[in-house]
């Protein structure tokens, strides 16, 4: 039978050795009172032993042995396992991909106040992957998470808004959640805040400030925006005209996996 009181001090020993405060740094020593906390039923315990598997700390790294005790920390109410969890079956990561389980949960983080479950929850909503699709439970999802000031579910709703899809179609409303999200560092709503520049939807068309804008993104790392940004320069589109930053961006856009800048690249050498 668990016992609280030593899965907290269990716990507590693990987390000294873990971190070398108020004791000697030791990684096994550290799982071995994480493995006697977990057995005590501490969800934090459980956590770690999937953190130290995932890192290979005090053990040899095992992402099957990392998942299996982040799940189980996620049934015992750990909520950022719960989001791992659902990172895990959503992507496949050493589970069978299973959407109706990523939801799942998600939405057990996202009740317990996860911002990006929230985000994560509202997109199977939106789409009906593993879930019913059910628009208005998903918007509202959304709008917490933003309210929340999470820049991908900014970013998310300014499209939504840019497009009128489930929503209202409004490009002053897209703009001003784009620049909400870019403020926070968001590549894709630095992007599509250049793209609105560059087109003049709901802004002043400004071929120069689209360009600033679409650099931001490539900078942050963004391998649309590079790709973008790389054909921008070959064509001299609100930027100096030049082959050489042409070429630099669509290479670093298709070292980050973009299609696009691959086959721009290989037209170029034609």
């Amino acid at each position: 039978m668990a016992d609280p009181a030593k899965a907290k001090e269990y716990y507590e020993r693990g987390m000294s050795h873990y971190s070398g405060k108020g004791a000697e740094r030791s990684y096994k020593e550290a799982l071995k009172w994480f493995r006697e906390a977990a057995g005590q039923g501490s969800a934090d315990a459980m956590y770690m032993m999937g953190v130290m598997n995932t890192d290979g700390k005090g053990l040899d790294k095992s992402n099957k042995r990392a998942v299996k005790w982040m799940i189980k920390a996620a049934d015992n109410g750990h909520v950022e396992a719960m989001r791992i969890a659902g990172n895990c079956y959503c992507h496949g990561v050493a589970v069978e991909q299973n959407d109706a389980k990523a939801a799942e949960y998600y939405r057990k983080a996202a009740e317990n106040g996860d911002f990006s479950s929230m985000f994560s929850l509202a997109c199977y909503l939106f789409s009906g992957e593993g879930v019913e699709e059910n628009n208005d439970e998903g918007l509202s999802w959304l709008n917490k998470a933003v309210d929340a000031g999470y820049a991908p579910a900014m970013s998310r709703i300014a499209e939504m808004h840019r497009y009128g899809l489930v929503v209202e179609q409004s490009y002053p409303k897209a703009v001003g959640f784009y620049e909400s999200a870019a403020s926070k560092g968001d590549g894709t709503a630095m992007l599509s805040l250049g793209e609105m520049y560059l087109g003049g939807e709901g802004v002043v068309q400004d071929a120069t400030k689209g360009a600033e804008w679409i650099t931001r993104a490539a900078e942050a790392g963004s391998a649309d925006a590079m790709y973008t940004l790389g054909e921008m320069y070959l064509r001299g589109d609100g930027v100096a005209e030049s082959k050489e930053d042409g070429i630099r961006w669509l290479k670093a856009a298709s070292e980050a996996g973009n299609i696009m800048a691959k086959m721009a690249l290989e037209r170029i050498r034609d």
